[in-house]
């Protein structure tokens, strides 16, 4: 199959998304209807340097998609060789993917919650209408308005949460990567992932540093699949490396969203992969690391719980969001 591209609009520019294997006839004709034909982009069709481009994903994914060594039955870690595999791999590719690390029955007890969270819409809350990105809605009161985005303060807001936030399988993870006493930074993420149908938005391209503030750029976010995560219900897309380079504000816009009108920034975003996760799936990665995701295409909410982690000596700058919330150190 023919890789193609995703074209959106974000801040003025066209994005363009390869997709290296083709969602549903449905997501297709959404985006081509959502943006128009793909000549508006203006790029000839190279369709050699492509299927290069989709051999080298392939053998990304394969790099960065770690197989456990061995599990117990309630998702317990792999063994500490497993881990410094998965830590190096983190290093060298910005993320890693830990299959079937958490298992089902724990999976759905947590979705189960955030469902029940959902459905009262217990606060504190994050509305899509209130970021406004690319395919939310306009306000509140517009069709959709009150379509949540994310349920925020996961830590604080059910045991189940903190439980997986500050396990023993999590704090030996993050001790083992940051050679330190690791932290839960509960300013950032925090927070279980709501992506709706219809009305849950396009998240471009940035990296998650250019939003916090420490010492040093050098946090880890670890993201819990809940269920099924792929291209057509709005996965999320990584691109490998990008975490080492050292990109100047101007490669990212007002908004501090990475420019995909540059053609310096383009030949980056040209190596995103997306891994398709299933539920207990967890993927690690850096605060540096160049990643987005889609629209939720499918007829089902996509739920995903997500918590940032640094070392005990990377303090977050006094003053700063970063620093607005007391922080949890995993003993």
């Amino acid at each position: 199959m023919t890789p193609f591209g995703i074209l959106w609009r974000h801040g003025g520019a066209f994005c363009i998304t390869v997709v290296r294997e083709a969602p549903s006839a449905r997501a297709r004709t959404f985006y081509n209807r959502a943006v128009g034909a793909r000549e508006k982009l203006g790029k000839p069709d190279q369709r050699n340097k492509r299927n290069k481009q989709q051999n080298k994903c392939r053998r990304c994914c394969s790099l960065s998609r770690l197989q456990p060594s061995q599990a117990s039955n309630n998702g317990s870690p792999m063994s500490v060789q497993s881990k410094k595999e998965q830590a190096q791999a983190l290093r060298e590719r910005g993320f890693v993917v830990v299959p079937g690390l958490v298992s089902p029955e724990r999976c759905d007890e947590l979705k189960r919650v955030a469902q029940e969270q959902l459905h009262a819409a217990a606060a504190p809350l994050e509305f899509e209408a209130d970021l406004r990105y690319p395919g939310a809605p306009e306000s509140k009161q517009a069709p959709g308005g009150h379509t949540v985005r994310r349920l925020l303060d996961a830590h604080s807001r059910h045991a189940r949460f903190r439980e997986w936030a500050t396990s023993p399988e999590i704090a030996g993870w993050m001790e083992l990567y940051f050679g330190e006493e690791p932290v839960l930074s509960r300013a950032h993420h925090n927070c279980m992932m709501t992506k709706h149908p219809m009305y849950g938005s396009l998240t471009g391209w940035h990296r998650d540093s250019r939003y916090w503030s420490f010492e040093r750029d050098d946090l880890v976010s670890v993201w819990l699949a809940l269920g099924a995560e792929t291209v057509e219900n709005g996965g999320l897309w990584f691109v490998p490396g990008s975490h080492t380079e050292p990109f100047t504000s101007e490669r990212f816009d007002a908004a501090k969203f990475f420019r995909a009108d540059l053609p310096g920034n383009q030949a980056w975003i040209d190596r995103a992969t997306s891994p398709t996760l299933k539920a207990g799936d967890v993927v690690f990665f850096h605060c540096n690391t160049l990643h987005s995701a889609g629209q939720n295409l499918s007829g089902d909410v996509k739920f995903s719980l997500v918590f940032t982690y640094h070392g005990a000596s990377n303090v977050p700058l006094p003053g700063t969001r970063s620093a607005s919330l007391p922080e949890v150190k995993l003993v």
